[in-house]
């Protein structure tokens, strides 16, 4: 993954966890849930899992291939199909004319339907997205390069389920915990609103 000094990303904080590159746990937690492909398969859920940064396919974790230095490179890949509307019902109405019936019943249509969707399905590629991820265990932060909540909420879920500890949005409020602990707890600073401060000609708010 090259790093870019420019761009849009998402940040996260994640604490309690610090992967280093003689981790060995770490990379069996990639591989269980790395990324599989569904190109020959008949689903419409996405299949959402880990490659090798700068890769689309390859899940042979390692140091080399997965640290840069102290910090951790990640890559997200979301596969998807999508069926289009207007195929499905072409299909369906041309199925249900070879069948010669005048009216044929709510279940064979509903059959007739799931096996069009079916061999549609077989034959459909999956539209893919890659996301690269940069986590840097030292400050306990995360960068994730997209804005898209669909993508980011697919990022926090996967996160997760692989390493254990959920990642929390960098928003003002636990950043300002990070600053204000101890001596100002997170609950306290929930509590806070912002205020705009106003001065007057002279420089008085």
């Amino acid at each position: 993954m090259a790093i870019r000094v420019s761009g849009s990303y998402r940040r996260y904080l994640v604490a309690g966890y610090y992967p280093k590159p003689d981790d060995d746990k770490f990379f069996e937690r990639l591989r269980e849930h790395r990324f599989r492909s569904i190109d020959d398969q008949a689903i419409l859920t996405p299949s959402i899992g880990w490659v090798v940064a700068r890769s689309f396919s390859a899940t042979n974790f390692n140091p080399e291939n997965s640290f840069l230095g102290p910090h951790a490179l990640l890559r997200l890949r979301i596969d998807q199909k999508k069926l289009p509307s207007n195929a499905v019902r072409v299909r369906v109405a041309e199925a249900a004319g070879k069948m010669g019936a005048t009216k044929i019943a709510r279940s064979a249509m509903a059959k007739l339907k799931a096996d069009v969707e079916k061999e549609l399905l077989e034959r459909i590629v999956p539209a893919t997205a890659v996301v690269d991820i940069l986590w840097r265990p030292q400050s306990e932060l995360v960068l994730v390069r997209t804005t898209s909540n669909t993508v980011n909420e697919a990022f926090v879920r996967l996160f997760r389920d692989t390493f254990g500890k959920t990642p929390i949005a960098a928003t003002p409020t636990p950043l300002g915990a990070r600053v204000a602990a101890p001596a100002v707890d997170a609950d306290r600073l929930r509590r806070l609103s912002p205020v705009l401060s106003v001065r007057s000609d002279d420089g008085e708010a």
